[in-house]
């Protein structure tokens, strides 16, 4: 059975530890995001990589925000009160995204894809959602044991290479794969055809 992130350890989403480790504008800004674009978090829970998205597009672009527990939805609701009106926040199903085809520039899915079950329809649900050349970032895992009791069981991980050819098989073609700090990896990819 595939690891869930527990909704009500959402506090540990949110603390100077991961911060440090993975900088939510910093990360932003390295795969591309700029002012205007319209961005699709992906998973957002709390909202780490939401907010800081919507500092950088700014008034002329656009951050949605979706997941598919209710809890981490209402937590982000009752966060985003004050903000701008340029975000929208989605309670999405597992296996579909409701937004139309071809609008996101660039969509991130941080620390999701190993508790999907059907990874490859849903990486061509992300890819439906992104404009042509649009980016996806995706960010995980690697496939270690680490001495702090975080992330995901060692089997619920995805392995590098192994998420490169899911990818490729759901149509993306791979522009950067690394290593993001002892803990996690991310990968650009991008759309090139519709």
């Amino acid at each position: 059975m595939i690891h869930k992130f527990d909704p009500k350890k959402m506090n540990l989403l949110d603390n100077e530890q991961r911060k440090e480790l993975i900088p939510p504008h910093k990360t932003l800004k390295k795969i591309g995001l700029i002012s205007g674009h319209t961005f699709l978090d992906i998973g957002a829970g709390i909202g780490y990589f939401t907010f800081p998205a919507l500092d950088i597009v700014g008034n002329n672009g656009k951050v949605i925000a979706i997941d598919v527990s209710k809890e981490m939805i209402d937590e982000l609701k009752k966060r985003s009160e004050g903000h701008n009106l340029n975000l929208d926040i989605l309670l999405c199903e597992e296996n579909k995204i409701n937004i139309p085809d071809g609008s996101i520039d660039i969509a991130l899915m941080g620390f999701v894809l190993h508790e999907i079950a059907d990874k490859m329809n849903y990486l061509k649900e992300v890819r439906r959602v992104l404009k042509y050349r649009g980016k996806f970032t995706l960010i995980e895992w690697i496939k270690k044991e680490t001495a702090m009791a975080m992330g995901p069981p060692l089997n619920d991980r995805l392995d590098l290479d192994d998420t490169i050819h899911i990818l490729t098989e759901a149509g993306f073609r791979i522009e950067k794969s690394d290593v993001l700090n002892p803990f996690h990896y991310y990968i650009i990819a991008k759309k090139t055809k519709n």
